[in-house]
């Protein structure tokens, strides 16, 4: 469905220009120091689109974009960027959304959450820890050469390549 034009022009001045007002106050720093990273959140949306969520899957993958368009640019200057897509990450913003859902399908929350948890080939939420360590490598000393990727943390939910 597209929604009415002053929506997606609202979450696209809301999405992009905060990422890229960041990336542009960090680069200067980075570039004197001939090093750093920058990681985007994103969404899993970014590899497959969420049903009822169009303006999400159409802006986040525009970051992801320019993530890749900016890791070619950035490369020479040891400058990384990468984007992280949380699948369901076990945080209040999923069980609220979880309600949300419970309720508009009519189910408990805690029937709605077993079946969602059913579909995720790990069987279960994303914990807050487990992607934190996936940012904690991509902005570390120890990564030295990921750089343009759009990486998902979702416990192989997503299927697509």
């Amino acid at each position: 469905m597209l929604l009415p034009l002053g929506d997606w022009e609202f979450t696209q001045n809301i999405l992009h220009p905060r990422f890229v007002r960041s990336v542009r106050l960090a680069l200067p720093h980075m570039k004197r120091k001939q090093w750093g990273r920058i990681v985007a959140i994103t969404s899993s949306s970014v590899k497959q689109p969420i049903s009822n969520l169009v303006l999400s899957n159409v802006f986040r993958t525009g970051v992801v974009s320019l993530c890749k368009t900016l890791a070619a640019d950035l490369a020479p200057e040891h400058i990384l960027i990468n984007a992280v897509g949380p699948g369901r990450i076990h945080t209040a913003r999923i069980d609220y959304l979880d309600q949300i859902a419970a309720q508009r399908l009519g189910q408990s929350m805690e029937t709605y959450q077993k079946e969602a948890q059913a579909k995720i080939p790990f069987g279960r939420y994303g914990t807050p820890e487990e992607f934190a360590a996936v940012v904690a490598f991509l902005v570390s000393n120890a990564n030295g050469y990921t750089t343009g990727q759009s990486l998902l943390i979702d416990g192989g939910l997503v299927t697509s390549l």
